[in-house]
């Protein structure tokens, strides 16, 4: 979850550099202080802790006294900043507030770390190839119609329209899972993805 919080700090107002180092120092912090073990799902959702926990964490000052410059003690996480500034460059652009760059972020992180469970699923299944032909149907951004995929992986038409509908129901079951992990009752994971679907289409 590093990118939604890395986003959060930028927005925020500091450089790529300054940010970097914050993410470090935060996430470095919470597993020092092993304050993930404090984050009990009855009191609410993971995404609000998280989000509660860097804005404590930029208040207190560790911005100016604390930060964990690269090559300290703690084993870093690898940070792709100029992936990332592309990736950003839109959001830190305009007048979203940090929160919404955020929230953004999460969904999409929720949903790429879903679709990489996807794709280890189809590979434990040997069918790795038929996922990167048929995961763009799924993520609505097909080059190819169903009638001129099947040339491309040898089955019918029919078999890839329901090949695209087993992805979708098995996406739909590891995105509910995902996010069961960090909320407390089914009411709250349909809110949750409802939140994440509003944020990236948004």
């Amino acid at each position: 979850y590093w990118l939604p919080v890395y986003a959060f700090i930028r927005r925020y107002g500091h450089d790529s550099e300054t940010a970097k180092d914050l993410t470090q120092g935060f996430f470095a912090r919470l597993l020092d202080k092993k304050s993930f073990a404090t984050a009990d799902k009855s009191k609410g959702r993971f995404r609000s802790y998280l989000l509660g926990a860097v804005k404590f964490f930029l208040a207190n000052d560790w911005d100016k006294q604390q930060t964990l410059k690269r090559g300290g003690s703690f084993r870093h996480i690898a940070i792709d900043a100029e992936e990332s500034e592309a990736h950003l460059a839109a959001l830190l652009a305009d007048e979203t507030t940090p929160e919404t760059v955020y929230e953004r972020e999460w969904a999409q992180t929720v949903l790429h770390s879903v679709t990489q469970a996807l794709r280890k699923d189809y590979s434990r299944r040997q069918k790795a190839a038929h996922f990167e032909e048929i995961v763009p149907f799924l993520l609505g951004s097909p080059s190819l119609t169903y009638a001129e995929l099947p040339a491309q992986i040898g089955i019918s038409e029919s078999a890839v329209k329901m090949a695209v509908k087993r992805m979708r129901e098995r996406f739909g079951d590891l995105l509910r899972d995902h996010i069961a992990a960090t909320v407390d009752s089914d009411a709250a994971v349909a809110e949750e993805i409802r939140a994440d679907l509003e944020h990236v289409l948004s």
